[in-house]
């Protein structure tokens, strides 16, 4: 660079001083600048001076100096600049005949460090390409770590970045409008396995989202008797509960039926959600029991929409309910009688049946800890009129296939939240939800095809139990075994039940109907075949149906969930009702009100603050 040169553009001038900024490792900036189209009471050079140039008069300076920065803080505060008086200038001026730009000073001095270590690490030169970034992008779209990430970028591209710079790269990608976000999503649901998808409104207001597959409506056909319902929070960017429902198949396992997205957990969006559920549904009705937590938004909804279905309480939920509710700042209980109390409850919760737990019950009302009137209230108001709902042996009296919790379902949260980024947009969340359930239905289908295609060999060829086991799905299979061989010792005295060869009035068979060890008892009696018909869903010929192991089955659940036509969406505008506020719903506007105060404070000087 030296005193003289021209420039007959602005774009010539600007690849020089990008090529000098790189051979010397310093980075330049405008410190001083009057452009031709701004100048009042030109002179005729300036008026006639070519529009290329751009400027009239500039001055380049070094990162590090131009014009003098002068805080006018009272070093209270913690404050940070790049300036720090370096002479390097160079000026600039048109030249006589007004074609071209010439330096017309240089001082070329530093008064720091130059290197190129220092200078590939400053803001401008981490800049990306659109062509980097976009292979950038890809490799965050795949939760590449942004460390390996960062060292690939480094090696490989040569190019400095650092951690921030890769997250700001993930962070203006997923940035979109709300309306833009949710128009989007549901086109791309709508492309899923011919799903219905239905926006829930409320106005102008956004309140839920449906989203229902062709095969989670033929599983729910295929096995409508229990379902669960729980929510999980956190993995979206608009903090909205996502709500599931899962039913139990023949084998035991659970299998998602339904899933839907709420912005305000009320009753009435619940209920809502459950009516668009049973529309779309037709076995809605055949549904025995549900399981769910003892969220009253949720069991108020459930009972409007299921009146004559069993409504129970998963038992860990239960439990911590109890362990969160008897503490000593709401019942006075020391540490150790917290402990004697939680043990009791403990009991109650396992009781076999009704006279152990009055047994239990008794002990609770003669124990003496704390308030003892507060506890006694507590329970009798919210437990003791409803222990059929949670106590084990109780709940087993209904249609339940052993299951006593939830945490089929809880399972299934903690595999979607290793997937799932946290607090992602609203598409992002749905594509990585997809993959989750494309990934567990195809663990699920190769297992089924495995329990198919494989034959016990535990049992002699021809028996009885070689029969079953080969003809009932794994988890029937033991649980019929198991009977068969306790009839086996059974008299007629423990045999004296309500029973006949197909039914029997024993908790057994209620709890699961399969077989009981009553029934075999009756039929070996009456000299009638062993072999006994249980309902094809514990067959292992119908267990793998809706896994889709043949394509004419993906074809009949389509046509069997196409009844009413082409799935579209539709805005259900539902009425404003005054409810209690959820603990989600109360944290967000408590939130939206903190940060103001927050914004506010912080706008005031160190003094004032």
């Amino acid at each position: 660079m030296e005193v003289g040169k021209q420039f007959s553009s602005f774009d010539e001038l600007k690849n020089f001083i990008s090529t000098y900024e790189r051979d010397n490792f310093v980075q330049l900036h405008i410190s001083d600048s009057h452009k031709l189209c701004s100048a009042k009471n030109a002179s005729s050079k300036i008026q006639n001076a070519k529009k290329e140039l751009v400027y009239f008069k500039m001055q380049y300076s070094c990162i590090h100096g131009g014009k003098k920065f002068s805080s006018k803080s009272t070093n209270q505060r913690q404050t940070r600049t790049f300036r720090r008086d370096c002479p390097f200038k160079t000026r600039l001026g048109l030249t006589f005949n007004g074609e071209a730009l010439r330096i017309t000073s240089f001082v070329g001095e530093h008064n720091h460090t130059v290197s190129k270590d220092v200078f590939k690490c400053l803001p401008r030169q981490r800049v990306l390409s659109e062509e980097k970034q976009s292979e950038i992008k890809q490799f965050l779209d795949m939760r590449c770590n942004k460390k390996l990430l960062k060292e690939y970028v480094s090696s490989t591209l040569n190019q400095t970045v650092t951690l921030k710079d890769l997250h700001n790269i993930k962070t203006k990608q997923g940035t979109t409008s709300s309306t833009e976000e949710l128009s989007t999503t549901v086109d791309y649901l709508k492309t899923v396995d011919s799903a219905t998808v239905e926006v829930l409104v409320n106005g102008n207001d956004f309140e839920g989202l449906y989203f229902q597959t062709a095969k989670m409506k033929k599983v729910f056909a295929d096995y409508p008797d229990i379902f669960l319902l729980d929510a999980t929070y956190c993995l979206n960017n608009l903090s909205m509960p996502f709500y599931i429902i899962m039913v139990v198949n023949g084998n035991g396992q659970v299998v998602v039926a339904c899933t839907f997205l709420l912005a305000h957990e009320n009753a009435t969006n619940i209920e809502k959600m459950l009516s668009i559920f049973k529309s779309h549904n037709p076995k809605f009705s055949d549904v025995k029991t549900v399981f769910t937590d003892k969220d009253f938004k949720e069991r108020a909804a459930l009972r409007m929409q299921l009146p004559s279905a069993k409504i129970l309480l998963c038992l860990f939920h239960t439990l911590r309910t109890f362990k969160r509710n008897i503490t000593f700042e709401k019942m006075g209980l020391k540490s150790n009688e917290k402990n004697e109390i939680l043990k009791i409850i403990q009991k109650l919760t396992y009781s076999k049946n009704r006279e152990e737990y009055n047994e239990h019950y008794q002990s609770l009302l003669e124990c003496n800890f704390g308030d003892k009137e507060k506890l006694i209230t507590y329970y009798n108001t919210n437990w003791h009129s409803i222990c059929d709902e949670w106590v084990v042996g109780l709940m087993k009296k209904n249609y339940t296939m052993n299951i006593v919790t939830t945490n089929h379902l809880e399972s299934l949260n903690q595999k979607i939240k290793q997937v799932v980024v946290k607090n992602s947009s609203l598409l992002v969340f749905y594509k990585d939800l997809m993959e989750v359930f494309s990934s567990i239905h195809n663990e699920s289908k190769v297992r089924a095809t495995q329990m198919v295609a494989k034959q016990d060999i535990k049992y002699p060829k021809g028996s009885l139990e070689e029969k079953y086991a080969n003809h009932l799905t794994p988890f029937a299979a033991s649980f019929v075994l198991k009977a068969l061989e306790k009839s086996k010792t059974l008299d007629s005295l423990e045999a004296d039940t309500n029973c006949t060869s197909t039914t029997c009035e024993c908790d057994s068979f209620k709890n699961i109907e399969l077989p009981c060890c009553h029934i075999f008892f009756k039929r070996n009696q009456n000299n009638e075949s062993m072999f006994y018909e249980v309902v094809p869903k514990f067959t292992k010929d119908f267990h793998p149906k809706h896994f889709s192991i043949d394509e004419d089955n993906v074809d009949h659940a389509n046509s069997i969930c196409s009844q009413e036509g082409q799935d579209i969406i539709i805005h259900q505008h539902i009425e404003k009702c005054k409810s209690i506020l959820s603990k989600n719903e109360k944290y967000r506007k408590a939130l939206e009100i903190c940060q103001d105060i927050c914004s506010n404070v912080a706008d005031y000087g160190n003094n004032d603050f």
